[in-house]
């Protein structure tokens, strides 16, 4: 992905922050990364904070088990937590 198609990703995701889904943010947050982009310039550009980005990016890149119980109605933030868990234990 170009930086001109970067930045447009970015854009679209400004103006619809608000009404996508955490997997929706998430797989278009992994692809803005996967461009090189940092997660500073799409807070910036989105308007809120590194951090979220950050978490939301995590969801963008479970796999899809994990993302199916965030379908299913599941916290999102607790989805990660516990699939971040069973990281550390080396499962």
């Amino acid at each position: 992905m170009d930086y001109q198609t970067a930045l447009a990703l970015a854009q679209r995701m400004r103006d619809n922050w608000n009404n996508w889904n955490d997997l929706q943010r998430g797989e278009a947050i992994v692809l803005f990364r996967n461009a090189g982009e940092s997660h500073r310039k799409l807070a910036k550009i989105v308007g809120c904070s590194e951090g979220l980005i950050r978490h939301i990016e995590i969801v963008g890149r479970l796999p899809l088990g994990w993302k199916q119980l965030i379908l299913n109605g599941h916290s999102t933030r607790r989805v990660v937590a516990a699939w971040r868990a069973l990281r550390k234990r080396g499962q």
